[in-house]
Formats: structure tokens, sequence, C-alpha cells
């Protein structure tokens, strides 16, 4: 899971407790004293069921309490929350919508019908929601957080930021919102303060990254020469790399540097200047001066968009997987590699995702050799590529071994463009120096800005966005334009021989 990017909105899920702090739900009709007992064990049991996960329990119980007592908003609104949890977001909606029309001073029912907007995409709607539901609870951070995750959406970046500082006025140690805040700061370039504000990432409760045993202080720009530090990897692979750079920069002040990460990852990391040593993990009783994270490196070196470390390449692809390549891959044309899809579990896979058929003008360029670099998934969608479009695979054995990623960076050595959407895949070819156009939704990760066509973090990449939601079609058609006067000019530039 990735958390460098935005973010999910926050949903009242703890259910409105019958006969507790809340109001009770007999108080809201007029059933006989059986009937509010048996909606009370209704309602406890379902509340339970919920909060062990068992979903469709729960929502057979809600059901029943509703058909008891059906002017019971909390209940309402407490399968609302199920049905979020399973995914069914319009029923969601119309239950909280119930909840709000039985009780409309109903602040949670109203925050969770907001959530539920904004994740079908009707931000405008949900804006609406968040604001009634503050104005009825003014001291909830939690809402606060969501209203400006809703205005980061509608990119009403200032707003945001104000409203997050209410919510954190509201609760100095929230750490959601400090992060967020955080994120939203770095997409807008503030990276002092927004590398400050991302450290509370790790009192998050969306934290999945566990860090290693080490009985060692946390580093933060103290004088390391000589010293002993164990930095580890965290959150998605494309992160690991963007921020590996700063590994070097350890070494080059003398550190001795340990760096824990996936076995996977090491055969490609290897490939980094300096003396570094790599491992999948440590020995809690090993000693060591200091302890970071990779993502906290930015922060002690005190990156600033006009320090980012920028020199590519900073890794490498092996010269014996280049020379075996190269028979597959050096034929005439543009050689393009493309990748459509990350991995569906990540962060808003399905929104950064592009569908192949947006690759098919490029295409029908004559003089373009699409070359698929999609491994796992996705590749489903080879099965609606049309006769007349040619897509080249690079067979079984590509990148099918134990080593992420080798494969892929010997073959860019011989491609002259990677096209890809915003995937792990992006970063690897940035850091390797070799060309990639990245094809960014409307609201991008705060890794690529705002508003700019380069990245600071990667000066051969390209970055091609959204001018609206969804809208891929005009994305591709400038880099149909664009890929044209490339052929047109004959001068690729990225067939420039491959050195290290």
């Amino acid at each position: 899971m990735r958390y460098f990017g935005l973010y999910r909105l926050r949903v009242s899920m703890t259910g409105e407790v019958y006969g507790g702090v809340t109001r009770a739900p007999h108080e809201q009709s007029g059933s006989s004293s059986g009937a509010t007992s048996e909606v009370s064990v209704l309602f406890q049991s379902a509340i339970a069921l919920q909060k062990a996960g068992k979903f469709i329990e729960a929502l057979a119980s809600y059901d029943q309490a509703i058909a008891l007592q059906p002017d019971n908003a909390y209940a309402f609104n407490n399968r609302g929350n199920v049905l979020q949890s399973l995914k069914r977001a319009e029923e969601a909606l119309a239950s909280y919508q119930a909840a709000i029309a039985l009780k409309p001073d109903h602040a949670k029912a109203h925050n969770n019908c907001g959530n539920v907007l904004q994740g079908l995409g009707r931000s405008e709607e949900a804006l609406a929601s968040f604001q009634r539901a503050i104005a009825l609870k003014a001291n909830d951070a939690e809402i606060f957080r969501n209203l400006a995750i809703t205005l980061v959406e509608l990119k009403r970046f200032e707003e945001a930021l104000a409203v997050y500082d209410e919510a954190i006025a509201l609760r100095p140690d929230y750490a959601e919102a400090l992060k967020n805040r955080g994120i939203l700061k770095l997409l807008l370039g503030h990276y002092e303060e927004g590398w400050a504000d991302y450290e509370w990432r790790w009192k998050a409760e969306d934290c999945m990254t566990v860090p290693p045993p080490i009985a060692a202080p946390p580093w933060q720009g103290e004088e390391i020469a000589g010293r002993s530090i164990a930095v580890y990897a965290e959150q998605g692979l494309g992160d690991i790399i963007q921020f590996a750079r700063y590994l070097p920069l350890l070494a080059q002040r003398k550190a001795k540097v340990t760096f824990i990460v996936s076995q996977t990852l090491h055969r490609l990391l290897n490939t980094l200047e300096g003396e570094l040593e790599i491992v999948a993990s440590i020995k809690a009783a090993r000693p060591f001066d200091f302890q970071c994270p990779v993502m906290s490196l930015p922060l002690h070196f005190g990156t600033r968009l006009s320090s980012i470390p920028s020199r590519v390449p900073y890794l490498h692809a092996e010269d014996t997987l280049i020379a075996k390549w190269k028979g597959r891959l050096l034929l005439p044309g543009l050689r393009v590699g493309i990748v459509w899809q990350g991995s569906p579990g990540a962060r808003d896979a399905r929104d950064r995702s592009v569908p192949l058929r947006e690759f098919f003008p490029l295409a029908n360029i004559a003089g373009v050799r699409l070359i698929s670099l999609q491994k796992n998934h996705g590749l489903d969608q080879y099965e609606n590529i049309p006769r007349n479009i040619a897509i080249e695979s690079l067979g079984g054995d590509f990148d099918g071994g134990p080593d992420a990623f080798v494969d892929t960076a010997a073959a860019m050595a011989h491609l002259d463009l990677v096209i890809t959407s915003d995937t792990s895949i992006a970063h690897l070819a940035g850091a390797l120096g070799r060309p990639v156009w990245i094809a960014l939704k409307y609201l991008a990760d705060s890794r690529w800005l705002l508003d700019r066509e380069d990245s600071p973090w990667y000066p051969s990449a390209r970055l091609f966005r959204q001018e609206r939601k969804g809208d891929w079609a005009s994305v591709f058609s400038r880099m149909e334009r664009e890929m044209r006067s490339l052929v047109a000019r004959g001068n690729y530039g990225a067939s420039a021989p491959y050195t290290r």
C-alpha cells in the first residue's frame, strides 16, 4: 500500500450504540416494550457482528431491526457502514440518506454520506454533506479532515490547508490530518513543511509498515561519518526506487549504511554507487548507531525543490542482461515500451491505471513498435487487441525469476521511450535515466507536483496529465501528436548507446 500519494476519507464506522451514550432507538418511536427489547437485541448483535467483520450477518440483523422499527435513524446509519464495508456504495448512500431523512441533525450520517459521495466521484455533493456535518458538530476533527480531502479533490488547495489546520487545532496529535496536510504541502512544493508533517505517517491508523527490530535512535541529520545506520524500506516498490537515491549520499558522508529491503530488489539495488550493505533482515541484537526509514531521508537531508538529488542514472542494468535482450529488441522502428496497469491492490490503482486500448492509436503510427513491459496484472486485456494492432511481447521468461525488474531494466537499455501509467516502472525508467512519458490521473500523486510537464525527481521524465477526471483520450491524443513528431524527425534521442 502507498501512503505518499493522496488519501482516503474517514467513515464514522464505530456504530451508534443502542442504549449507550447515544439516544436509544426506542426513544424515536412508539414501539411497545416487547418490540423495543427485540430491537435492542438485534441492534447489539449487529454491532458485534460488524466489529467481527461478519458484514452479511450484521446487515441481516440491521434489516430485521429496521423492519421492527422503521424510524430508527441509527440503524440506517450503521447499516450504511456495513454496506460500505461490503463495497455496495449506492446502497450505502441510500441508507445514509434514509438516516438523514429521519434525523436531519445526525452529524455522523451526513459525514458518512459525504464519504460515499466522494468515493463515487461526486465531490461537490460530498462537500455539501461535510459542511452540513460540521455545522451540526463543529468540534469533530475527523469531519474537518474529510472536508479537507474533498477540497483537495476539487483542487481548492488553500482552503484545504486551512481546514486541515482547523482539524489539527481541534486535535493537535491527529496523525491522519497531520500526515495528509504534509502530503498536500508536498504536492504544492512546500517541501520543508511537508516532509515534517509527513513524519506523522507512522502514527496514522492506516500505517501498514512494521519497522524492523533496531535498537538505535532515529537519525535526524546529525554528523554520521564513521557511524553505522540501518535504513529500512517502506511502502511500494516505486517509493523504494525513488528514495534509494539517498543511500549513496549517506555513503558519501562516510556512513556505514545497511539497507533492509525485500530480497527481490537486491539485485537491482546492488547497482547503487557507494559502499552499501543490502540485506533482507537483521538480527534484533545487531548494534547500530542510528536507524531511519527510507522515506524520512529527504527530511533529514533538508530536501527542497531546488535541492532534490536528481542526478541520473543512479540505478543500472546488468551488462549480461543488456546483451541478452539486444537480439529481441534491436530491430528497425521507434521502440516504445508500454505499461498500463499497476497492482490492483495498490491505492487508487483503478484511477491510475490506463486501459490498454488507449495505446492503440500509437500502434497505428508508421514506424512505431509497441513492446509490452507489463507483468502479471492487466495481461487479460490482450484478449481485446484488434487484429490490426501489433503489441509485441517479450515472452514468459521476461522478469520471470525471483529478482524484480532486472530484465525490464535491461530491456529499457534498447528502448527509445517508455510510456507508462503511474507505476513502479515510471520510477525504474527515471532512475535508469531512460526517456519516459508518464500518464497521470487528474489529481496525481504528490510526487508529481502540480501543472508541470517535467519532474524534478527524474530529468528524463515527461508528464502527461488528465485535463478532466477519467479522460485518458486527451492524454493519449497529445502523446500521439508528440510521437508523430518524433518519428518525423527521426532522431529519437533515446536510441543512443546505453552506457554505465
